[in-house]
């Protein structure tokens, strides 16, 4: 991992001197301490990233982009848009006023809350978490209070494709806190479709008390983009943590997610559609634990793969000894278009205690063809019948998520389904 440490160590040198305060140079002795041993170590091997291409990335020539495009915040009748376009200074301000319960700050301002600290050891197998933990004050920090009462879904681009270098490595945190008693929305859409270097997103989300907390992660890749992405998440007491993960075809890209269930009646829904098709790759590797009496959660993951695609899925679900009448539910399906296509997936459960429902299962499958025949003999051409049958795989997923994530994700399923198949 020394073409990373190479450039924390240029991002370093250039923002040290905006870090100021007892907390942020805490912060900052924590990098140091993570980053020293970076030079010495190999990109992670192993069961859990055995799967993944990093044959191409201890070559690459990784920097820092030299543009320094501001950040934007548009407030429209639809949603909060903060476009991320500034990757490389800290010292830029983001705040917005305009939304009574919201703070929006900059990853820097936001040092000074230390709730954030708490999530470093949700990911001890995984370097990417504590790599994007380091560049600490590249991102933003989104707290709604309990004065927060907008419907509106913040809506955070991450524009990438805005980057014109090659070999870029593109470090962000995304931190969110929801107060109690509150329920904001907020959509996170990473765009890199025409990115060809390496994105490492760290989002945290501490969700308290009473509150409930609904986000989607929409990632958009192409032929040259590598994608990490870190989900951390603490559930209080009777809170809920919902996410769902889009993500279409790239490179390759990881997905990981860990959630504690730290309170009774603490719930966590984790769901997503994966769409991939060349010779590309795609791994979700989640964990859940559940910590205290009474949590529940649920996991449903679903997808679509063409041509000689690949796709990993992991689920861990461990349900401690004291955490009587917890409640998991697990489900991993897969829709092969393609004889040639490839997926590795295994549910896991660590059950400490007898007193629990705990279910799990995984399916891989072609389109039905006594469907399609039953489709093509009402009129509809093998094509179509293909599609609607690809739709309704993942359509009571679609249906769970608000009208405003359907409206993106329909369009992305549309022409993904449109590619695989000649048109």
């Amino acid at each position: 991992m020394q073409n990373i440490y190479k450039v924390w160590n240029q991002y370093s040198k250039s923002q040290s001197p905006f870090f100021k305060g007892e907390a942020a140079h805490r912060w900052q002795k924590w990098a140091e301490k993570q980053a020293a041993s970076w030079g010495d170590k190999n990109y992670p091997t192993g069961e859990d990233w055995k799967y993944i291409k990093f044959d191409t990335l201890p070559n690459m020539n990784l920097g820092t982009p030299e543009n320094k495009a501001k950040n934007k915040v548009t407030h429209s009748e639809e949603s909060l848009k903060i476009e991320i376009r500034n990757f490389t200074e800290v010292a830029e301000p983001l705040s917005f006023k305009d939304i009574p319960g919201l703070i929006l700050e900059s990853g820097l301002e936001a040092l000074e809350d230390e709730s954030f600290s708490l999530l470093q050891d949700n990911f001890p197998s995984n370097p990417f978490h504590t790599v994007a933990q380091s560049f600490m004050g590249l991102g933003c920090s989104l707290k709604f209070t309990k004065d927060y009462k907008s419907e509106k879904p913040i809506h955070i681009v991450i524009q990438l494709d805005q980057l014109q270098q090659k070999d870029l490595f593109i470090p962000y945190n995304l931190r969110i806190q929801s107060e109690t008693d509150t329920n904001p929305h907020v959509h996170v859409e990473i765009l890199g479709a025409e990115f060809t270097g390496v994105s490492n997103l760290n989002c945290e989300a501490n969700v308290r008390e009473n509150s409930n907390l609904f986000m989607a992660l929409i990632e958009r890749g192409g032929s040259e983009s590598r994608f990490f992405s870190n989900l951390t998440g603490k559930v209080a007491k009777n809170a809920s943590l919902n996410v769902f993960d889009f993500t279409t075809p790239s490179y390759w890209s990881r997905h990981n997610s860990a959630v504690d269930l730290d309170a009774e009646g603490a719930f966590v829904n984790l769901s997503g559609i994966y769409l991939n098709h060349k010779e590309y790759f795609t791994d979700h590797h989640t964990l859940i634990r559940h910590k205290k009496p009474y949590t529940n959660s649920k996991e449903d993951y679903r997808g679509i793969l063409n041509d000689k695609a690949r796709a990993v899925f992991n689920g861990q679900i461990k349900i401690d000894p004291f955490a009587i009448k917890s409640d998991s539910d697990q489900i991993n399906k897969n829709l092969m278009l393609s004889s040639k296509a490839e997926v590795d997936t295994k549910p896991e459960l660590q059950i400490y205690n007898d007193d629990v429902k705990a279910a799990h299962g995984a399916t891989i499958g072609q389109l039905d063809d006594d469907q399609k025949f039953y489709l093509q003999s009402r009129g509809y051409s093998e094509v179509e019948a293909n599609r609607i049958l690809a739709r309704a795989f993942v359509y009571d997923l679609l249906e769970d998520q608000s009208d405003w994530v359907q409206k993106f994700i329909s369009q992305d399923l549309d022409e993904y389904l449109k590619r695989v198949q000649g048109e």
